[in-house]
């Protein structure tokens, strides 16, 4: 089982620092961006960013989900493995080129509905062209992902943020573009996104089209468009709520907030892009997993709910030094947007026994049941409270979908793997979660020093209570595995 662990361990670190280096990099911009952008040019921003989220849900077809089972399902056999890389970058090159066609001939129509203003139609252009080029490189950071190369996926992307963050330091601050420098800067990022994994991650094999690997693609990935759209109304709409009932200043405040917890979507993400290739492993050994799977769950709720309460403690300090007096209120939604990503994650601990039976279909209701769930909330919360509603809002919404999608488990019975969930520890956990996640949301209107002292006081206590929470085992693991990770530094 140790072996097991860390092999995922390992991958996840390495996935996790490469996100926690370019997270740092984007934070160390953001005061310098809201220096020279308003709440309003931010709010705009956010929409933009929501009509690019849904255009790529819809027009990626799903394939980012669909090419996994695929690629894995063709065996070792590399040239089929490259048809199934190329025959998607086809796909997708059609249906990107729609996709600019439909947004270029509606982009005036599309400003003034989603932004309520005048005169954005080249904004909303410039927004779908960075869109196509991010659907377009799928293919070749899938195989990266696929292939388990961790440490040069990192690296491109390091590259790449390093570069986008040039492009908003010189449209944005140098050339005092503001709102239409920070979508120009978002283009270019993406155009350089796409050539530096489409020269240091080629496909392999001639371009060509294989009309049996493309059907069996979509295939697999159509039944799951559903599910990003899900995904949408659950992280995205709120949005749109708020700036219907709020403006689009409280949108662009909210956005600020958004988007520092989303950091947590870097460790989400790193976990997530190794636990794939990891449990689909276990296809034809199931009898091992629901034991394994057990304690990856306990070990992913400590950990990263660990990582999710930092951000409820640190929100107010990172607000007040790396943001203008202006988007101070943002330290309401960080925790929130973190909690959000934590919940998602759960999502993928708990997905196993639907794709060892072959019912992956089932996210999909789950996701649209949660989604309409999630925007009652909203509308609610919202209404109530404002802008520190629209985060919480965000949260509970997202918490319906790990939760439905275990009723489904509980419900199939026999018919999935019955996981050996430490029920216990958990309950225990998010009891003592929840509560502080509420205490650290109590309004205070303290010094940045002394936000800082009562982030270092809390950060000790919650890292001693988690160390607590541990089995001797599991202590003696982590010791373990800080001796060899320091043992390799000082070799």
């Amino acid at each position: 089982m140790r072996h097991y662990l860390a092999r995922l361990v390992r991958s996840g670190v390495i996935y996790g620092l490469g996100g926690i280096f370019n997270r740092f990099i984007s934070l160390l911009l953001l005061p310098l961006l809201t220096r020279y952008l308003t709440p309003e040019e931010y709010g705009i921003s956010a929409l933009l960013i929501m009509a690019s989220f849904v255009a790529s849900s819809v027009f990626s077809l799903g394939l980012d989900a669909g090419m996994g089972p695929a690629y894995f399902g063709v065996g070792k056999d590399e040239i089929q493995r490259g048809k199934v890389f190329q025959t998607s970058r086809l796909i997708l090159v059609l249906s990107g080129a729609v996709m600019v066609l439909a947004g270029w001939l509606t982009a005036e129509s599309l400003g003034r509905w989603l932004l309520s203003r005048e005169h954005m139609a080249s904004l909303v252009r410039l927004t779908f062209l960075a869109t196509f080029m991010g659907i377009v490189s799928l293919p070749n950071s899938m195989r990266l992902m696929f292939e388990e190369k961790a440490t040069k996926f990192v690296g491109l992307s390091a590259i790449c943020n390093l570069a986008t963050v040039g492009l908003n330091i010189w449209l944005v601050i140098s050339l005092h573009r503001g709102l239409s420098g920070l979508i120009e800067a978002r283009l270019l990022g993406q155009m350089v996104l796409l050539c530096v994994f489409g020269l240091a991650a080629p496909l392999g094999g001639a371009i060509s089209f294989d009309r049996k690997i493309g059907i069996e693609v979509l295939r697999l990935s159509l039944p799951m468009m559903p599910l990003f759209a899900g995904q949408f109304l659950l992280l995205q709409f709120n949005t749109y709520i708020l700036q219907h009932m709020g403006g689009l200043s409280l949108v662009g405040i909210y956005s600020v907030g958004f988007t520092l917890g989303q950091a947590m979507q870097l460790f989400v993400a790193a976990f997530q892009t190794s636990w794939f290739p990891f449990f689909m492993s276990f296809m034809d050994r199931q009898d091992e997993a629901p034991k394994l799977f057990g304690r990856i769950m306990t070990a992913y709720v400590l950990g990263f709910g660990l990582l999710t309460l930092l951000f409820f403690v640190t929100a107010r300090p990172v607000a007040l030094l790396f943001t203008q007096q202006q988007f101070h209120e943002c330290w309401r939604i960080v925790g929130w947007s973190a909690m959000a990503r934590f919940f998602l994650g759960i999502v993928y601990v708990i997905s196993p026994p639907s794709y060892f039976a072959k019912e992956v279909w089932i996210h999909m209701p789950m996701m649209l049941a949660a989604s309409v769930l999630a925007i009652i909330g909203n509308v609610i919360c919202i209404w109530f409270a404002g802008l520190p509603g629209a985060g919480f809002g965000l949260a509970l919404g997202v918490m319906w979908v790990p939760l439905l999608t275990h009723c489904w488990n509980q419900y199939r019975g026999n018919r999935y793997i019955p996981m050996a969930y430490e029920t216990a520890r958990l309950f225990r956990f998010a009891f003592g979660f929840a509560a502080l996640a509420l205490l650290f949301q109590i309004p205070r209107n303290w010094s940045v020093t002394g936000e800082l002292a009562l982030s270092a006081v809390s950060i000790s206590l919650l890292a001693f209570v988690t160390w607590r929470l541990l089995a001797d085992n599991e202590r003696e693991i982590v010791l373990q595995s800080i001796d060899r990770y320091r043992s390799k530094a000082l070799s």
